[in-house]
């Protein structure tokens, strides 16, 4: 049996979701792009693009992708199942908050000597030069 849409879509997003682990964030744009395009986006989909979008720099279709997961997990909690729903609007809430915070970050300008590259996390061990 040849995939119809809503399994086509499940793979191409399960593929975004391999490409973001990888690095490869141009890549899991396009398959998420094509996985929104074939299902109705859920909000782990579209906080992912979000992501996705950042990472690759465009931070415009990113703010506006943010702003559809946050509508979206507000329907997506109307569906989940009242014993499930605390726990799931904690996840959103994380993850909304997350990319928010993310994107933020990103979209301000960057000063004259600011640390570049990637930051060190209390307690990170550092291998000696």
């Amino acid at each position: 049996r040849l995939l119809d849409g809503r399994d086509l879509g499940e793979l191409r997003y399960n593929l975004a979701g391999l490409a973001l682990r990888e690095g490869r964030n141009a890549d899991a744009v396009a398959d998420m792009e094509q996985a929104r395009n074939l299902v109705t986006p859920a909000a782990p989909l579209l906080i992912d693009l979000t992501r996705a979008y950042r990472e690759t720099g465009r931070l415009a279709e990113a703010s506006a992708t943010l702003a559809e997961a946050a509508e979206r997990s507000r329907v997506d909690l109307a569906n989940t199942a009242s014993a499930y729903r605390p726990m799931a609007s904690q996840r959103y809430d994380a993850a909304l908050g997350e990319q928010r915070a993310l994107l933020e970050l990103a979209l301000q300008p960057r000063r004259p000597g600011a640390a570049r590259g990637p930051q060190r996390q209390a307690g990170e061990v550092v291998a000696p030069a």
